[in-house]
């Protein structure tokens, strides 16, 4: 992290502190506002490069009970677009086969519900029902 990228986040604390020692209550929770919102913001963004979603949740509830605006990870991971995920892929040719969820969660070592989450976006994606995910997915061999 280069000095730039904090330097707004720890201005806006010292303003905020000054602006309460000089009893300006208003502009110091103006400030102490904003820079919160830096902070949990640059927490959310950190947590969603790593992959801690859960972590990057719980900086979002932190800054949202602070009554501010609701942060947005900026870039976290890798996005598929229209396109299936490797993850999805699998799922894809394991529907084509004709497998349920529940053959799909015990061969790819998921959740039901995580592979209700992989079906949906498959199908969605696919742009089609269960039963004709063979038909649009190519399967290999």
């Amino acid at each position: 992290m280069s000095e730039q990228e904090a330097m707004p986040i720890s201005e806006e604390f010292l303003l905020g502190q000054l602006a309460s020692a000089q009893g300006r209550f208003g502009r110091a929770v103006d400030h102490l506002r904003t820079a919160s919102a830096r902070a949990g913001q640059h927490a959310l963004d950190g947590c969603a490069r790593l992959g801690a979603s859960a972590d990057a949740a719980r900086c979002g509830r932190a800054v949202r009970g602070l009554g501010l605006a609701r942060p947005e990870p900026s870039s976290g991971g890798r996005g598929y677009g229209d396109r299936l995920s490797p993850r999805e892929q699998q799922v894809a040719e394991l529907l084509a086969r004709g497998a349920t969820n529940h053959d799909i969660a015990r061969a790819l070592v998921l959740s039901q519900r995580t592979v209700e989450k992989h079906v949906a976006q498959v199908l969605r994606k696919l742009g089609t029902i269960r039963r004709n995910v063979g038909k649009v997915f190519p399967q290999e061999g």
